[in-house]
Formats: structure tokens, C-alpha cells, sequence
């Protein structure tokens, strides 16, 4: 399990990005989860549901844990301390591209939370020491984040991506502090203590990652 050391300042607020060693059933079993479609939909929830169809986030005020599973896609937690707010998405590549961390914001605005008011944080994922890519899909991330060095680079034949930089030129391009975003240097793909779709295939197991207001 690791933390964000951003979130951890905030003493009103629970957060973990889960490895494959925790106790997943127990905690999930306790949290609010979503069916993660690789979408942009996020929802604004008010009461315990333990499975919500077709969305990639979750924004609440109430002391519910909201969970993400991943094995390789980016757990985005987000925190808006003025008005107590807690939100979980679930990015993968085609959620990027489809805007699910613009839609997050755009909710948080929708609650009166101005963009450069909330702390985010991006657990482990794989990131572009692992990541490679066929040529369309280079091509989508580099007609939509034009201004970014280095989102892809070419390594002995292959094309490698790195979402990471995708995340942060969204986010920042939505208002978000460059100083309110942790991104935590940690590669699902290369570290083993979490799992990962791209080294285990179909049977790999997913990390959670949970956020609570206390």
C-alpha cells in the first residue's frame, strides 16, 4: 500500500493505493465501486451503493469509501478541502482521450469548487518505461495534447506512451495547480507488488485504490 503525500496533509481524509498483498475482498466488500467502462461519465453520489453501472467516477460529501480497481489504467483521487469533497476515477487511455478528468472537474465546478481548490493524485500505472503502442494510438494522443514533449517516444522499434503527461496537461488545462498534483512514480508494469495487464494478461488481478471523507 502507498499514499500521496499531498492527500496525507489533509487529517480529515483516508486514502490508499492498494498492492496485490492487502486484503482487497474485506475492503471492497465496504466501499462504493462503479462498473468502469473506460468512459468520461462521473457521478455525484450521496448514499452507499456497493456497484453503480456505467461511470468511471465517483464525487461525494458523505463518509463513503469510494473504490477503483486497476491494473495498469491511472486511480485518480481527487480533494476539494473547502467544501469537503472526495472523488475516485477510474483513467485508461481511452478514458483520457475521452475526457473523464475534464468531466471531473467540470462536476467539482457544478459544486461550486473552483478548479485551482483541489489537491489530486494519481497512484501507481504503468507508465512509458512499459507502456508501448501501435502507431493509431500514438496518433490520438498526439493530435489531442499537441503541446506536450516527449508524450510518446521510440525505443528499439517501438513506440512508447506516457499517459501520465496526457493526465497532467488535462488537468492543468482544466485550472489544476501544477503544485496540487502528485503523481506517483511507480509503474504497475515493472514494479511486481502491484498487478498489471500488460505482464500477466487476461488473468491478472486488480489493484484498488479507496478514498474516504472521515
Amino acid at each position: 500500500m502507498v499514499q500521496s503525500k499531498l492527500l496525507n496533509k489533509f487529517k480529515g481524509l483516508e486514502h490508499y493505493f492498494f498492492d496485490r498483498t492487502d486484503d482487497h475482498g474485506k475492503i471492497s466488500r465496504q466501499s462504493v465501486c462503479c462498473e468502469q467502462v473506460h468512459g468520461n461519465k462521473v457521478l455525484i453520489i450521496s448514499k452507499k451503493d456497493s456497484f453503480i453501472k456505467s461511470i468511471d467516477g465517483m464525487i461525494t460529501d458523505k463518509p463513503l469509501s469510494l473504490a477503483i480497481r486497476t491494473a495498469d489504467c491511472l486511480p485518480v483521487f481527487f480533494f476539494a478541502k473547502k467544501k469537503n469533497l472526495a472523488a475516485a476515477v477510474h483513467a485508461g487511455w481511452k478514458g483520457i482521450i475521452s475526457g473523464v478528468l475534464e468531466n471531473t472537474v467540470w462536476q467539482f465546478k457544478k459544486l461550486a469548487v473552483s478548479p485551482n481548490d483541489l489537491t489530486v493524485a494519481i497512484g501507481p500505472h504503468i507508465r512509458d518505461c512499459c507502456y508501448d503502442v501501435g502507431l493509431e494510438r500514438q496518433k490520438m494522443f498526439t493530435d489531442r495534447f499537441k503541446k506536450v514533449d516527449n508524450i510518446t517516444v521510440s525505443r528499439l522499434g517501438k513506440i512508447y506512451l506516457n499517459l501520465e503527461k496526457a493526465a497532467q496537461k488535462a488537468l492543468t488545462d482544466c485550472g489544476i495547480l501544477l503544485g496540487n498534483l502528485d503523481i506517483m512514480p511507480i509503474c504497475t508494469g515493472c514494479d511486481r507488488r502491484f498487478y498489471s495487464f500488460r505482464r500477466e494478461g487476461k488473468g491478472s488481478g486488480r489493484n484498488l485504490s479507496v478514498i474516504r471523507i472521515l
